[in-house]
């Protein structure tokens, strides 16, 4: 099993996230506010390497010396993170490309004019959205608008009609 490398972990990252290495780890409120209006859109945030600027092979390594087998998410703490070592569990973000949402992306009518978000049909298998804010999707000829909102501190998804 080929070891995990700060390289093949940030090259799993979507660019945006990618982009918090940009940010000086001396300005953390920079990186923190960075992070926080990317977990706002659904982005997995893991604070000490995304927002600390740890070594991410160094941390993983660290995590996995502890028996951790999950991490929770840096901003809202309620999502998790898989602690692994295995490079093989770090796919290029780029690489991927995001399956054909399934036919029931869109969900039951909540009330309010929201429609729920089927969250297998709107991400992919490590956690990142597939679809943008504002972005529109047909579903059984219906055109509906997908919304990242913040509900409570935390990323909540909806459809609203087109």
């Amino acid at each position: 099993m080929p070891n995990l490398t700060d390289e093949i972990y940030w090259a799993s990252k979507p660019p945006e996230v990618r982009a918090l290495q940009d940010i000086s780890v001396l300005d953390q409120d920079a990186r923190q506010s960075a992070a926080a209006a990317l977990s706002a859109k659904g982005f997995l945030i893991d604070r000490q390497i995304d927002i600390w600027g740890w070594s991410p092979s160094k941390v993983m390594a660290y995590r996995t010396q502890l028996g951790a087998t999950y991490s929770l998410d840096g901003i809202s703490g309620l999502r998790t993170i898989k602690v692994s070592v295995d490079a093989a569990d770090y796919p290029p973000f780029d690489a991927v490309k995001p399956p054909a949402p399934p036919v029931r992306a869109v969900g039951q009518y909540k009330g309010n004019g929201l429609y729920e978000a089927n969250i297998t049909a709107c991400a992919d298998p490590n956690g990142h959205l597939i679809f943008a804010d504002g972005q529109h999707y047909t579903q059984d000829g219906v055109e509906y608008v997908f919304h990242v909102t913040q509900f409570w501190g935390m990323p909540s998804i909806n459809w609203t009609k087109a």
